[in-house]
C-alpha cells in the first residue's frame, strides 16, 4: 500500500514490537524514527512519502501510553557570542519566551557583563548561531556583573547587575526597538532600590510578567538582620519603562532571619510571585514564599500569603529554594543539595482555597540515574505542564538537565524524568545545566564554563510524533 508521492531511493526499515516484528520498504526524504511501538500500533516521526509493508500489522495508538512519554526532545542549535572569549561565562543566566532567547555573560569585558539576544531564524533553531543583538548598560563599570540574571517577557528584557550602582546593585529594562533586536543596545530604564545599600546584591534574581518586574536583593539587611534578603516590585509607569525608577512595593518574609538569602530565586506569573530563601532555618533546609498582588495593587512593604517547604526537608543543607519558577497555578522549586547533593525538584499546585498558610509539595521530581553531587535543581524552569531542572555537576561536571512532563492524572507522588538532556560535545566541568529556561517547545540550557569559561548555550526543541492511523497490509 502506498501513501503520498514516492521520492528518493527505497530503504529497508525493520521494526520490532512487543508481539511481532516486520520489515518495510520505505521511501522518505527526511530521517524516519520509531518512537514507540506495541502490538497495537506504531508511532513514527519523520516525513514519510511512501511505505510498503511485507507483513500485516495494525497501526494504532496504545491506550495506556502517557502521551508525554512519546515526545522527542533533540538538541538542534548551539548559541555562542560573536565576540566571545575565555572568562565571559556566557550562559551563566538564560531566559526564553517564544522566539526570543536572552543569554547573560556577566564575566564579559572585565566583569562589566553583557547579554546577548537570539531571535529564532526562519529555518528554526538549527546549527551554530550568533546573536542578533548585544545589550549593555549605558554606564557600566568593571565588575558590575551585568547579566548575572535575566528574564524576558514578550518584547521586554530585564537584566540584573549585582555589583553595579556602587556595589548596591541595579537592574536594567530593555524594550525591543521598532526595528527589532539588532546591533548594540542600551537600556530604556534603570531600576534601583529606594533603600539600597552596599553589598545588597540587588539583581540577584529577576522576573517579568506583563507590566510587573521583580528584582531581588538576597543580601539586603532587613530590620537589622544582615543577609535576610528582600525583593522589590516595579510596576510599569503609564508612559512605559523609561528613566531611573524605584520600587512600588517591597517583599519580605514574615519569619525572616539573618542570612536566609531570601531572593536567591524569583518567579512571577500574573499576580503571583514566588521567592526562594535557600538558607532559611538553622540547618539551611530552605523555604520559598508566595505573594499575591493585593486588591489595591503592589504597594508598601508586604509579607507572604503562603510559605512553601519540602515535606522531606529535615536534612541539613538541602537549600530548598535555590531555584524557583511559576507558570499559572504551578510552582517549582529546587533543592540542589538534597540527599547528599543529588538534588530534587518540588512541585506545588495551588490549592482550591488559594495560596495560604504553610504548604508542602504535591510532587517530588528526581532523576532516575541520579548520583551524589549531581545537584539536580540548581536551576529550574517551568512552562505550562513542562518542568526542566539542571544538574550541573552530573558526570564529573559535564552536566545534564532533566525534563518532566505533567502526568495525565496530575502532579503527585515521586516522579522521574520524561527525558534527560545532555550536550553532544560536553566535557568535564562545563557545568551544562547551571542555567535553564523553557518556553513551549523550546528549552535553552547554559554551560557557562565550557571552553575556558567562554560559555555556550544549547537549544533543545520538542517534537510531537506523527501518528499514522492506517492498516498496513501486504502489497
Amino acid at each position: 500500500m502506498r501513501y503520498l508521492r514516492q521520492t528518493g531511493a527505497p530503504r529497508r526499515l525493520s521494526i520490532k514490537n512487543l508481539t511481532n516484528s516486520f520489515t518495510a520498504m520505505c521511501r522518505y526524504n527526511k530521517p524516519l524514527k520509531v518512537l514507540f511501538s506495541t502490538g497495537l500500533g506504531i508511532l513514527l516521526v519523520g516525513l514519510v512519502v511512501g511505505i510498503v509493508v511485507t507483513q500485516p500489522v495494525m497501526a494504532g495508538p496504545s491506550p495506556k501510553m502517557d502521551q508525554a512519554r512519546l515526545l522527542q526532545v533533540e538538541q538542534t542549535a548551539r548559541l555562542i557570542a560573536s565576540d566571545g572569549v575565555a572568562g565571559d561565562t556566557f550562559g551563566w543566566s538564560v531566559a526564553v519566551d517564544g522566539d526570543t532567547i536572552a543569554v547573560g555573560a556577566p564575566g564579559d569585558e572585565a566583569g562589566r557583563g553583557s547579554v546577548y539576544v537570539f531571535v529564532k531564524p526562519e529555518g528554526g533553531w538549527r546549527g551554530t548561531l550568533t546573536e542578533t543583538a548585544r545589550l549593555v548598560p549605558s554606564g557600566g563599570a568593571d565588575n558590575s556583573q551585568f547579566g548575572y540574571s535575566v528574564a524576558v517577557n514578550g518584547s521586554t528584557i530585564i537584566i540584573g547587575a549585582i555589583y553595579d550602582n556602587s556595589r548596591k546593585g541595579a537592574a536594567y529594562i530593555f524594550v525591543k526597538p521598532a526595528g527589532g533586536w539588532h546591533g548594540t543596545l542600551t537600556e530604556t530604564a534603570r531600576l534601583t532600590a529606594s533603600d539600597g545599600t552596599v553589598w545588597d546584591s540587588f539583581g540577584t534574581a529577576v522576573a517579568l510578567s506583563h507590566n510587573t518586574a521583580i528584582v531581588s536583593a538576597s543580601k539586603d539587611e532587613v530590620g537589622g538582620k544582615i543577609g535576610q534578603g528582600s525583593a522589590y516590585v516595579f510596576t510599569q509607569p503609564a508612559g512605559g519603562w523609561h528613566g531611573t525608577l524605584t520600587e512600588t512595593a517591597k517583599l519580605v518574609a514574615s519569619d525572616g532571619a539573618e542570612g536566609d538569602d531570601f531572593g536567591r530565586s524569583a518567579g512571577i506569573s500574573g499576580d503571583t510571585v514566588v521567592i526562594g530563601a535557600p538558607v532559611f532555618s538553622a540547618n539551611r533546609s530552605g523555604s520559598a514564599y508566595v505573594f499575591i498582588r493585593p486588591s489595591g495593587g503592589w504597594a508598601g512593604t508586604l509579607t507572604e500569603t503562603a510559605k512553601l517547604v519540602a515535606s522531606d526537608s529535615g536534612g541539613a543543607g538541602d537549600f530548598f529554594g535555590v531555584s524557583a519558577g511559576i507558570s499559572g497555578n504551578t510552582i517549582v522549586s529546587g533543592a540542589a543539595f538534597h540527599n547528599s547533593n543529588q538534588g530534587a525538584l518540588y512541585i506545588f499546585t495551588e490549592p482550591a482555597g488559594g495560596w495560604h498558610e504553610t504548604l508542602t509539595e504535591t510532587a517530588r521530581l528526581t532523576a532516575s540515574d541520579g548520583n551524589w553531587n549531581d545537584r539536580l535543581g540548581v536551576s529550574a524552569g517551568i512552562s505550562g505542564d513542562t518542568v526542566v531542572g539542571g544538574a550541573d555537576l552530573f558526570d564529573n561536571g559535564k552536566g545534564a538537565a532533566y525534563r518532566f512532563d505533567r502526568p495525565q492524572d496530575g502532579w503527585s507522588g515521586v516522579l522521574t524524568e520524561t527525558a534527560r538532556l545532555t550536550a553532544t560535545e560536553a566535557m568535564a566541568n562545563d557545568n551544562f545545566g547551571y542555567a535553564v529556561a523553557v518556553s513551549g517547545s523550546t528549552t535553552a540550557i547554559g554551560a557557562p564554563n565550557s571552553n575556558g569559561s567562554q560559555g555556550v548555550v544549547y537549544v533543545f526543541v520538542t517534537y510531537t510524533p506523527i501518528y499514522l492511523p492506517v492498516v498496513l497490509k501486504n502489497p
